[in-house]
Formats: C-alpha cells, structure tokens, sequence
C-alpha cells in the first residue's frame, strides 16, 4: 500500500486530532500519496536554492505518532511555508523542475510535482490568513 499524504492548514490541536478522511474543509486540505520529511526536504532544499539533501529532516517537528510510525504529522517548517507563500507561475516551474531531479523522487512526473506545489503554495497562503500551521498527515 502506497504512504497517504494529506497536508492541511491546522492549529497544533486540530493537527494532532487529525486522523486523515474526508471531514476537513476542502480548501484546508490536499490529498497526495509518498511524500514524507525526506521528499519535502528536497523541495526545501530546491526552494531555498541550496544543495539537495542539504536540510536537516528534523526541521519537519513531529506532532504526533502513532502504530510505530505507521501513522505520523509533521509540522512543515515556517521558513519553508513563507518560501512556499512568495513563489509565482515562473518559480513554480524552476522549483519544480529543481526538485523532480532529487533521487528520492523516482520517476515521478514533473506535472505531478507541480500540483503538489501549487497544492502546498495554496494552503500556505491559507495559512497565513488564518495565523494556522501547514501539516502533513502520513500513514501508511
């Protein structure tokens, strides 16, 4: 079974309670499958420029664990979501292009990389209106 990834726009109590489904509001969530810490730190790293493999994966603050792992919430770092908040059309696509040559990715479609972006620039713009945190929701 493919690893679920939901990021959402949540307070730290809403995102430890979160348990995955379909009872978040729409607009504060994005639904996606294999990306964890790891995939993420690639697009901090492509997002800040920098070397990939360059982030420390503990900047992504767990919030809560559970089944050993099988289930997990990040907190996605703020400097990562104010990246995430500045980026236009054309930075999308540099970023994106930057990120699908990580290893972590695979063979994963640039198209793909793209939405999940454009997903994580939307809830982090969300978030910011609403003085919330951005999350990922893992389980596997």
């Amino acid at each position: 079974m493919e690893l679920l990834a939901e990021f959402i726009v949540a307070t730290p109590a809403e995102a430890i309670a979160f348990n995955g489904g379909r009872d978040i509001e729409a607009a504060l969530v994005a639904r996606h499958k294999g990306f964890t810490e790891l995939e993420l730190g690639t697009l901090f790293d492509a997002l800040k420029g920098a070397d990939l493999y360059s982030t420390n994966l503990d900047v992504f603050e767990i919030v809560r664990q559970e089944d050993e792992g099988g289930v997990m919430t990040m907190r996605i770092p703020e400097a990562m979501v104010r990246l995430l908040m500045a980026l236009d059309e054309e930075r999308l696509i540099e970023v994106g292009d930057l990120w699908s040559d990580s290893d972590e990715l695979g063979e994963r479609d640039t198209i793909e990389l793209y939405r999940v972006i454009g997903d994580l620039v939307r809830l982090s713009r969300r978030a910011a209106r609403e003085n919330k945190g951005l999350y990922v929701w893992n389980a596997s």
